[in-house]
């Protein structure tokens, strides 16, 4: 039996009857657990640094709302939503469209 003090983590080996190669094969499988660990652990992190970087998706998220018929454009960034001139140009040139 080994145990791991820092993480309390006990492999036992019992396969052989030699105690030096259930020693060898312990410490692979306790090193297999901690490496294991650690990559859980990193991608937790990494999980929810993303999750607090990415928004949720939902429609309150928008940035900006174009209305071709009334030809305003909302701001939703802005405090009050500001209605921007001429949705249409703004698309244009935003996609690159201006040269076709």
């Amino acid at each position: 039996r080994i145990t791991h003090l820092p993480t309390n983590i006990t492999v036992t080996n019992q396969d052989t009857s030699s105690q030096l190669e259930n020693k060898s094969l312990a410490m692979q499988a306790l090193r297999s657990r901690l490496l294991q660990k650690q990559r859980q652990e990193a991608e937790e992190t990494r999980a929810s640094m993303r999750s607090g970087q990415v928004g949720s998706g939902d429609r309150s998220e928008k940035i900006r709302t174009y209305n071709f018929k009334s030809g305003t454009t909302v701001d939703h960034r802005l405090g009050n939503a500001t209605r921007l001139p001429n949705p249409r140009e703004m698309v244009t040139a935003a996609a690159g469209l201006d040269d076709l």
